[in-house]
């Protein structure tokens, strides 16, 4: 899962939502950073500072999410369907690279879905993130990882400004957001997106209530 479909039942809390965002924020911000369940369980219970015990809360949902829907059968043909249509383009490169772009193309395109069905909650999420202290979610990374995390308060400031998950709605963009991904991973890319990205796109899209039940619920009900 993606930052979107995380943060569904997340958004009345700046804090938990944060959590469930730390894991793929410290990817990019402290990349020998990693927030496991063990080590933010102990920050959970009701006796923490508020802040921390929503931070660990949302890192544990993240997780835990993450667990169940990678095993998702209809997660798991979309991804088999995404590998196939970019067996030709990658032709040459690792199946497990593929088999990862595949992984990231289907979760990019259900945050997609999630912001072409309700908008709002797009626009929501930014601005609960904007009312964090970002210090505070620093030491609590340091205290959980005992690591300490200099570049994350300026990552969360990028990503509010940059607001990029408003990309995924665009092809060109969404293609554009993956190579900076793969490129990190020293995976070649090539411009512009294959055509066959905007029928992986409609895939998708019919299927995000059958992924994220609780999307029905949200896109009733516009936060």
């Amino acid at each position: 899962m993606n930052y979107l479909a995380h943060a569904l039942d997340a958004l009345h809390c700046p804090y938990r939502l944060a959590g469930t965002a730390l894991p793929d924020w410290l990817r990019v911000a402290a990349p020998g950073v990693r927030l496991r369940p063990r080590q933010v369980s102990r920050f959970s219970s009701a006796g923490q500072l508020p802040p921390w015990r929503q931070l660990a809360l949302g890192v544990l949902q993240h997780h835990r999410e993450d667990g169940e829907f990678h095993f998702h059968p209809e997660f798991l043909r979309l991804c088999q369907q995404a590998r196939g249509k970019l067996q030709a383009r990658f032709a040459g490169h690792s199946p497990h690279l593929v088999a990862f772009l595949a992984h990231l193309l289907v979760e990019l395109l259900l945050d997609a879905a999630i912001l072409d069905c309700c908008p709002e909650l797009g626009r929501r999420y930014y601005r609960q993130l904007e009312r964090l202290d970002r210090v505070q979610v620093s030491r609590f990374v340091h205290q959980a990882t005992g690591q300490a995390v200099p570049g994350l308060a300026g990552w969360i400031d990028r990503f509010c400004r940059l607001r990029f998950l408003f990309d995924y709605l665009d092809d060109g963009k969404l293609w554009f957001r993956c190579g900076q991904v793969m490129r990190r991973l020293g995976c070649p890319w090539e411009e512009p997106p294959p055509p066959e990205l905007l029928p992986l796109r409609r895939s998708v899209y019919r299927q995000r209530h059958r992924l994220l039940p609780q999307l029905a619920l949200v896109a009733e009900n516009p936060p």
